[in-house]
């Protein structure tokens, strides 16, 4: 007998190429080498490719995304201060 606490399975989400290269700022070709190479998991549906949401995680988990996405999103202010001093 279910209780009600029971967690239902989340649907799976797909990410496109383009998504995946927006939030890492990397370009599309490059997502592309990285399923094409195997460091990205991701499965080709037709002639698109996509990516799921356990696959883009575990993607940044291991730190292999180049460009991990921003701390503030682009136009925002930044603190300039917090940057190094060359002399």
């Amino acid at each position: 007998m279910a209780t009600g606490t029971e967690q239902q399975p989340q649907p799976l989400t797909w990410w496109t190429v383009r998504e995946c290269a927006n939030r890492w700022r990397v370009s599309k070709s490059t997502v592309t080498r990285w399923l094409e190479a195997g460091k990205l998991a991701g499965k080709r549906f037709g002639s698109q490719w996509r990516v799921s949401g356990e696959a883009v995680a575990a993607f940044e988990a291991d730190g292999k995304a180049a460009g991990q996405p921003a701390e503030s999103p682009p136009g925002e202010a930044r603190d300039w201060d917090a940057a190094p001093e060359y002399v």
